[in-house]
């Protein structure tokens, strides 16, 4: 369903064609890179879609942010920026789709020429604030939530003595909106003892964690980890 919504924004921007099949422009940004397991699989699901629409044909250019191991500062932006107005200055995208939340503000936070007002389809996107942002003119996509409470509900079935919940990750952005998310859940639970606890560093990680029994830990993002 999600990469359906992406062909009916295609599909909009197609109401003027006459041609039996409606040849369009795709330009694919990834947050991560192409060995990255989660963007494999929205990358997969994506194109599946689009292959099983017969009606279009379509040219698709796709970049990858490497976020996990590169940090997005405003050095790096202006760098690959630089190389994607270099490559795809007369590229002309019909519409852009891009993956969790990096590429998303990577796109958003620019005025660069080579976008231009291109449509922008996203997914995989944690910081729910972002639709603050957002110009819902031309820009559609799915939101991710990591939820907080099932979770603690099914921790006080399977260990109702259990009070102390530790939710851990790799301190990326994508974290620190999960973060923000689940901090605004915790008040429901105020028998519980939630910490959060996150570095990029999985060793400083694991050295934070009580080694008590009865203590639950929850995973958010965890894969910009590096080792000692």
């Amino acid at each position: 369903m999600v990469f359906k919504n992406f062909i009916y924004l295609i599909a909009f921007l197609a109401l003027s064609s006459n041609a039996s099949v409606v040849s369009k422009r795709l330009l694919v940004i990834h947050s991560y890179t192409q060995e990255y397991g989660w963007s494999k699989l929205q990358h997969q699901g994506f194109m599946q879609t689009l292959q099983s629409e017969p009606q279009f044909s379509f040219e698709i250019a796709t970049e990858y942010l490497d976020t996990k191991r590169l940090t997005l500062d405003a050095s790096y932006r202006a760098l690959f920026h630089h190389y994607l107005a270099a490559k795809y200055h007369n590229f002309n995208a019909d519409a852009l789709y891009v993956t969790d939340d990096n590429a998303l503000s990577f796109v958003m936070e620019s005025n660069a020429s080579y976008l231009g007002d291109t449509p922008i389809f996203f997914s995989g996107v944690n910081d729910l604030a972002t639709i603050e942002r957002l110009d819902k003119r031309r820009v559609r996509g799915v939101f991710e939530h990591k939820e907080l409470a099932p979770n603690i509900e099914l921790i006080k079935l399977f260990s109702p003595q259990t009070r102390e919940v530790w939710v851990i990750g790799d301190d990326s952005q994508t974290y620190r909106a999960i973060e923000r998310q689940m901090r605004q859940e915790v008040a429901a639970f105020s028998n519980f003892s939630v910490h959060f606890v996150a570095d990029a560093r999985i060793d400083k990680v694991i050295d934070a964690l009580p080694k008590r029994a009865r203590t639950f830990v929850l995973l958010s993002t965890i894969g910009a980890y590096v080792d000692e």
